[in-house]
C-alpha cells in the first residue's frame, strides 16, 4: 500500500447501525475518538436503521469533547425491499453497499466500519492510501480467507474445522479460478465513493443481493466480493482482527504465517467482534473483553454489564433455527459443503 503525502485532519467515518446496536455504536466511536491526536477530528455519518431519540442522545453524550460532528442519515426501508432481511441480516447491514448514494455527493472517500469494533489506533492515515484504481481497501477475512478454502488453501486438511468449509460465493464453481480468489471482510473498508457513483457499483450490488437472496452466506459481504472480484486493495491484517484470530490453535490451520498471526494478535489496530458471541454477552472469553468494557465506562452506558446472549436481539434464536443457521455453521466447521 502506497500512502500519499498529505494527511487530512478531519476523518469522514460511516457506521451503519440500528437500535439494537446503539451501545456498540457509542463504544466504537468513543474508542475511535480516543485514538485522535492534535487537531484531528471526525465527521460521523450514522446510517440509522431506527435508533431511538433517547439512544441518539446517549450516543452524542458519549462523544462529547468537540472532536466530532454527527449527521444521522435515515435510509428509506422500501429501498431495500426484496433483500434477505432477518435478525442476522437486518436492513442496516445493507446500508454500506448504498453509502455512495446516501452520503452527500461532495464526500468522495470515507472509512466505513461496523459498530461491533474497538479501535486501538487511528485509521486516519488510511484515507490517504493510493487505492490503485480500486473502489475499496479491506482486510482479508480470517475465517473465510478465500472464496473456496477447500481448493485455495494448501493446508485445508489441517484447517478444516477452523475455517469456512463451503464456497462463500454461490455463483462461483470450485473449478473456477475465482474459487482461489482472496475474500475480504466488509466490516471495515476504505471506500472510494466517487468510483462507486461513477461505475454505479451500488446498483450492481443491490441487484446481486436480490438475485441471490436465498443463497448468500454473509449477505452484502458476499455481494461485494462477488461483484468486485479482485478489485480491492488488501489492508494490513491488523486493521480488522476478527474473533477467529484468537481462537486458532496455531498458524498451521490458517492462511497466515506464524509471524503474521503473532503480530496481529499482539499488536492489533482494530478489533472486530465478529461471530455469534460478543463481549457484551455473558460468558464471552474474548481477550479484549476487559478493554471493551473499559470503553463502555467512558460512554453513557457506564454501569452496564454483560447480558444473556438471547436478550441482545429478541427472536434471534427462533430466526436462526428457521434459517437453518446452526446446522449450516456446524457443516462449515466440519468442512462440509
Amino acid at each position: 500500500m502506497k500512502p500519499l503525502t498529505r494527511t487530512p485532519q478531519t476523518m469522514p467515518i460511516v457506521v451503519p447501525a440500528d437500535d439494537r446496536y446503539a451501545m456498540q455504536l457509542a463504544v466504537a466511536v468513543r474508542s475511535l475518538l480516543d485514538t485522535l491526536v492534535g487537531d484531528q477530528s471526525v465527521t460521523l455519518y450514522v446510517l440509522d436503521g431506527g435508533i431511538s431519540s433517547a439512544n441518539r442522545e446517549r450516543c452524542l453524550a458519549s462523544w462529547g469533547g468537540g472532536r466530532s460532528t454527527v449527521e444521522w442519515i435515515c435510509p428509506a426501508a422500501t429501498s431495500y425491499a426484496g433483500l434477505q432481511i432477518s435478525s442476522r441480516f437486518p436492513v442496516a447491514s445493507y446500508f454500506r453497499i448504498s453509502a455512495a448514494e446516501l452520503l452527500p455527493p461532495v464526500i468522495d472517500r470515507v472509512i466505513l466500519t461496523d459498530p461491533d469494533v474497538l479501535f486501538l489506533a487511528s485509521p486516519l492515515p488510511l484515507l490517504e492510501l493510493d487505492l490503485q484504481d480500486r473502489p475499496i481497501a479491506a482486510a482479508q477475512d480470517a475465517f473465510c480467507p478465500f472464496v473456496d478454502n477447500r481448493v485455495a488453501m494448501a493446508n485445508y486438511h489441517r484447517a478444516r474445522g477452523h475455517v469456512c468449509g463451503t464456497r462463500a460465493i454461490p455463483t462461483v464453481s470450485s473449478r473456477s479460478r475465482l474459487a482461489r480468489q482472496p475474500y475480504f471482510n466488509a466490516g471495515f473498508m476504505v471506500m472510494d465513493l466517487a468510483m462507486f457513483r461513477r461505475e454505479r457499483i451500488g446498483e450492481q450490488l443491490m441487484r446481486y443481493c436480490r438475485d441471490h437472496r436465498d443463497r448468500l452466506l454473509w449477505a452484502d459481504q458476499c455481494a461485494l466480493n462477488a461483484c468486485l472480484g479482485d478489485r480491492w486493495l488488501k489492508l494490513d491484517d491488523t486493521w480488522n482482527v476478527t474473533s477467529p484470530v484468537f481462537r486458532f490453535p496455531g498458524h498451521d490451520v490458517t492462511h497466515y504465517d506464524r509471524v503474521t498471526l503473532d503480530r496481529i494478535r499482539s499488536r492489533p489496530h482494530m478489533i472486530h467482534f465478529s461471530g455469534l458471541r460478543k463481549p457484551w454477552h455473558e460468558g464471552c472469553d474474548h481477550p479484549f473483553v476487559r478493554a471493551y468494557w473499559d470503553v463502555v465506562a467512558r460512554t453513557s452506558w457506564r454501569g452496564s454489564g454483560p447480558v444473556p446472549k438471547e436478550s441482545m436481539s429478541p427472536g434471534d434464536a427462533v430466526a436462526s433455527r428457521a434459517n437453518g443457521w446452526p446446522m449450516r455453521l456446524a457443516r462449515w466447521l466440519r468442512g462440509g459443503g
